[in-house]
């Protein structure tokens, strides 16, 4: 059965957008240079299509997303969701990096991502840009817990949560 000309249409030029966007921001281009190598351990790839979307960086092992979010994704904490939540289904782990934090505290956006590949931490969906660690996550990392596959993080001001 072949596919829908429609869908490889689609996905054609997903790849292309993906291949034009691999011109990194500058907080891109700070996190790739701790990220690219296996320095954390595992390999990373940039701008990689998954479904209808392109994902900054992505950990295939571990099926991990990190996103890095600049002024831009204030505004579309909706649509930041939706898209979260389609990841999910399909798999995926996201963590949100705010552009700010990497570029000021690169070191505390590691250590979230190294605990991110490790399994560890839980925190609340409330969006991009709300950084308060939620009462479920301090009963969580208190009683040892693991986020499931899936769970989706978001990181900003160096505090994290899903």
């Amino acid at each position: 059965m072949s596919s829908h000309p429609q869908n490889s249409a689609r996905s054609a030029l997903l790849e292309e957008r993906a291949r034009v966007m691999r011109a990194p921001t500058l907080s891109e281009a700070r996190l790739w240079s701790q990220l690219a190598g296996r320095r954390l351990g595992v390999a990373f790839r940039r701008q990689v299509v998954i479904g209808q979307y392109i994902v900054d960086f992505l950990a295939p092992a571990p099926r991990l997303v990190v996103e890095v979010d600049g002024a831009y994704h204030a505004r579309r904490s909706r649509v930041d969701a939706r898209r979260d939540a389609r990841l999910k289904v399909l798999g995926y782990r996201v963590l949100r990096l705010e552009a700010e934090l990497v570029m000021r505290e690169l070191a505390v956006a590691l250590e979230h991502i190294e605990v991110a590949l490790r399994g560890g931490g839980r925190w609340s969906n409330s969006g991009p840009g709300h950084a308060v660690p939620c009462k479920r996550f301090q009963r969580t990392a208190a009683a040892g817990g693991v986020p499931r596959a899936g769970d989706v993080t978001s990181v900003s001001s160096g505090r994290a949560h899903i």
